[in-house]
């Protein structure tokens, strides 16, 4: 223990003492602060005589001596957690920034240019993520370890604003973090902890997409009661995870997905240096002086490229936005990165609601397009289909009504001449057709 802070309890216990002795006066704003910092024995000694002068519980006093000393605890570790960065001391040229951390990526790591442009601005996004209003997250995929996933992450962490990297996170650890931090979040081993979109972390990354619905509300201890409160979701999340197709799919649907793959024999990249960190400062100082010196230029709704889903097209708004303000030719290369990375996600297999209806349209299509089918008929043609699910899982008619279901269809007893039995109308289907199913 210091000389300064022996000295520090002394004096704090001495006046404790005064108080209750009536010799000294202390205000409310003075008393928590000095109960906080004496030693803890002390405390556990005075204790009950404070609560009975002051007629309060002992344990609502003990509530407010956790609940100061952990708001110090974090402002004491607050600089070491996040880092507080002074911008660049003169101008920057915003392309030859991008231009420069672009290439350093694709030195280091095996990837498509397309793909590079895309985390290039995300990385810039993170310095300018509270202008918009859509939060995407960057997600690092790759079918089998050792693909880079964690290269990339390394790469990001080091040129992002305000990281906190971390291998797992608790449900608890994201809000409090954003909250208190406003952090980029650079998450490793997604895979061990999203296990699917009814997880609580998963709703709580998702909370974050969209700033006006980024809160998630927790009961609060607050001396002998709980209170709601509210925590901020919104900021940067950047995840990667081993096999897309386990990816939760609401968190894949709010992503700019990076898929990574390992690298062929004769392939060569630089080596990652071991104080790479430290050595992007001066890029990071840069990003943050561009950013402070344009965020009014991209308070603007840019107008995305065709062949993007709706939301595609909300996910890549803020990095074209970011893309037009650096200048016609990121301009360019964001339209095309955009575009290349939205084909990698129709060449995804569809959800198996999805796939079902796809099937059935093809049935349909293949006899006709008759007012109906018969529900047996379209089951028997569903297990014909090669490498789809359907003749493994035993499809039933029960089973058939309660995936179509969903989409708001079901069958009917249809009569036609002698025969009378349950099946499908066309037009139960045509609307559904319409707004899930893609045009050829």
């Amino acid at each position: 223990m210091s000389e300064e802070l022996d000295e520090k309890r002394k004096v704090a216990k001495r006046k404790l003492i005064q108080f209750l002795e009536n010799k000294e006066k202390i205000n409310e704003d003075e008393l928590v602060p000095l109960l906080a910092s004496v030693n803890p024995i002390d405390y556990d000694l005075i204790r009950k005589r404070i609560s009975e002068k002051l007629e309060i519980r002992i344990k609502t006093l003990d509530s407010e001596i956790e609940k100061f000393r952990a708001e110090q605890l974090i402002k004491e570790v607050k600089p070491k957690i996040v880092e507080e960065l002074e911008p660049w001391n003169e101008h920057v040229d915003g392309q030859q920034i991008a231009n420069h951390i672009k290439k350093m990526i694709l030195d280091r790591i095996i990837l498509d240019e397309e793909l590079a442009t895309a985390i290039t601005l995300w990385i810039i996004y993170t310095y300018l993520f509270d202008n918009f209003f859509i939060s995407p997250l960057l997600t690092i995929t790759s079918p089998e370890k050792r693909c880079g996933k964690t290269r990339v992450l390394t790469i990001i962490g080091s040129l992002v604003n305000r990281v906190i990297s971390s291998s797992n996170i608790s449900p608890a650890s994201i809000y409090r973090a954003i909250e208190e931090y406003k952090p980029t979040l650079v998450i490793d081993e997604g895979d061990t902890f999203l296990t699917g979109s009814t997880s609580e972390v998963t709703g709580i990354i998702n909370s974050g997409y969209t700033k006006s619905n980024a809160y998630v509300i927790r009961n609060v201890s607050s001396g002998n009661d709980y209170l709601p409160t509210k925590f901020s979701t919104w900021a940067p999340k950047a995840i990667a995870y081993i096999d897309s197709k386990k990816l939760p799919s609401t968190i894949e649907d709010r992503s700019i997905e990076i898929p990574l793959r390992r690298k062929k024999i004769g392939e060569t990249v630089l080596p990652l240096e071991k104080d790479f960190q430290n050595l992007m400062k001066d890029n990071r100082r840069k990003l943050k002086r561009w950013s402070n010196e344009n965020e009014e230029v991209l308070k603007v709704n840019i107008k995305v490229p065709e062949g993007l889903n709706d939301r595609q097209a909300d996910n890549w708004q803020p990095l074209l936005a970011i893309a037009d303000c650096l200048g016609s030719d990121w301009k360019r290369l964001a339209e095309k990165s955009c575009l290349h990375i939205a084909s990698l996600a129709d060449q995804e297999e569809p959800s198996e609601s999805i796939l079902l209806l796809s099937d059935i349209n093809v049935i349909f299509e293949k006899a006709g397009f008759p007012k109906f089918l018969w529900t047996k008929n379209i089951i028997r043609e569903l297990e014909k289909i090669e490498e789809h699910p359907w003749d493994d899982m035993f499809l039933s008619a029960r089973k058939l009504a309660q995936m179509l279901k969903t989409f708001g269809i079901k069958s009917s007893q249809i009569r036609e001449g002698a025969t009378n039995k349950r099946g499908y109308y066309l037009h139960e289907f045509k609307e559904t057709f319409e707004r899930y199913i893609p045009p050829k």
